[in-house]
């Protein structure tokens, strides 16, 4: 099992500090992959370094650009930073690319809610829930 796989299961287990660990080390070794550094990015914003994770997504974008999950990702925690405009052009730009979405659909509802535009939110909550009425 390499290093990147031995992190995310531990992620996907919720062991988040060991995931972080063995996704450094996969860091090391593949310094260059976007998938590695888009994942050191979750485990950074679930233990909540989210300078951190912005970084680790900022990486995963300039290796790979055309993933809009990684934008997904980076604006959940430009949110978290109350940094609403960016994560709004991250959320945007994970739409446009990624149109099913709904993920990104749900950050936007989020951000419009905290810049106090509930009925832009409630559009933006109700397309997530079409495309995921489980969500």
């Amino acid at each position: 099992m390499s290093k990147y796989e031995e992190g995310m299961a531990h992620f996907r287990a919720g062991q988040h500090e060991t995931a972080l660990q063995a996704l450094e080390e996969a860091r090391q070794q593949r310094p260059d992959d976007a998938e590695v550094q888009c994942a050191l990015g979750m485990a950074y914003h679930a233990t909540g370094r989210i300078h951190l994770a912005i970084d680790a997504y900022s990486a995963a974008i300039a290796l790979n650009g055309s993933e809009p999950y990684y934008y997904q990702f980076r604006g959940a925690a430009y949110f978290d930073q109350n940094q609403f405009q960016k994560a709004l052009a991250d959320f945007n730009y994970a739409v446009q690319e990624a149109p099913y979405n709904d993920a990104a659909y749900w950050g936007r509802g989020k951000i419009h809610l905290a810049l106090n535009d509930p009925n832009w939110a409630i559009v933006q909550f109700s397309h997530a829930l079409e495309l995921d009425p489980h969500n």
